[in-house]
């Protein structure tokens, strides 16, 4: 078992922009689509951006949706602990569901449900809702149903592996299409998060499928990098794989010491709320809320992490 039952007393350590950027670089995960375009603040050595977003727009599935249907799929309790929101707010910007009248037209699903809406259905929604212009940034997480659903085909008998992991395949490269169709419309600078490795979620080693998981999302993320390698001008791809498995494989270091049992004591992070986690839990110290939904801590950390990408980038 990875999990401390007696965690000791810690603090969660600060990320930076040069800690961020050299991890992803030693990595060699932390990819980015094109070439980054760095800019020295004077004697500082620091990164500025030239970008000053107008407004910030998600697409995908639980891991985006800041409350599209009034709950997230986190902790429910009432702070930024969606990623998506948290890189906005670093620029100063709101995020809010479009159910509520905003940008957010990301929407979750609960573990073995479709997505309610495809990533193609939501790209259909924003565009018939707002002109995209050149100081917009769209957010976009490749969604974890890439990975469930022909797994959940090959556990119940439907869909061979090996069809399974050319369907991750397709949908990969079927998103990189979605944002070759959003720079066509007018989006200049667009951030893509890949699957995270759900080969470490709580769901699949309860499965004990964690090679199978890790297979199915690298060949998601694979082929949508592979589609989108000539799409640099636009396009900044996030690796949440490697957020995510840096929290995993050196948890402590980032304050994480439940690694593989997740925060919510309910089924989905949909319904997780203060008086519905874990008894006596620290919220920070977990990377799961539920056995696929990332617990706040790290969504923040990966918000924080995109930032920095997105501040070298443009």
């Amino acid at each position: 078992m990875f999990v401390r039952a007696t965690p000791p007393e810690f603090q969660s350590t600060a990320l930076t922009r040069r800690s961020l950027l050299r991890a992803g670089a030693v990595s060699g995960l932390a990819a980015t689509v094109g070439a980054s375009a760095l800019l020295s603040a004077c004697g500082s050595g620091d990164i500025v951006s030239a970008l000053t977003p107008s407004r910030f727009i998600s697409l995908g599935d639980g891991l985006s949706d800041v409350g599209q249907g009034g709950q997230r799929y986190t902790l429910n309790d009432g702070t930024v602990n969606i990623w998506s929101q948290k890189l906005a707010g670093r620029y100063g910007r709101p995020l809010v569901a479009q159910s509520a009248g905003g940008m957010g037209f990301a929407q979750g699903h609960a573990i073995g449900q479709a997505l309610p809406r495809t990533l193609a259905q939501q790209v259909d929604a924003l565009l018939a809702s707002t002109t995209l212009t050149p100081s917009d940034v769209v957010l976009i997480n490749l969604p974890m149903t890439d990975v469930l659903t022909p797994l959940a085909a090959v556990k119940a008998g439907t869909l061979s592996e090996s069809a399974a992991m050319a369907q991750a395949d397709a949908s990969g490269r079927a998103h990189a299409d979605l944002v070759k169709r959003l720079i066509a419309a007018g989006a200049q600078h667009i951030v893509t998060a890949g699957v995270y490795d759900m080969g470490k979620s709580p769901w699949a080693i309860a499965q004990r499928q964690e090679g199978t998981f890790t297979t199915a999302s690298l060949k998601v993320n694979d082929g949508f990098k592979s589609e989108a390698v000539n799409l640099g001008a636009n396009l900044l791809y996030v690796d949440a794989a490697f957020l995510v498995n840096r929290s995993v494989l050196t948890g402590a270091t980032y304050g994480f010491y439940y690694i593989d049992k997740p925060l919510c004591t309910t089924p989905s992070a949909l319904d997780c709320t203060p008086s519905t986690r874990v008894s006596g839990s620290t919220v920070s110290q977990y990377v799961f809320a539920d056995g696929i939904h990332l617990a706040p801590e790290c969504h923040v950390q990966l918000g924080d992490y995109a930032y920095e990408q997105l501040r070298a980038r443009w």
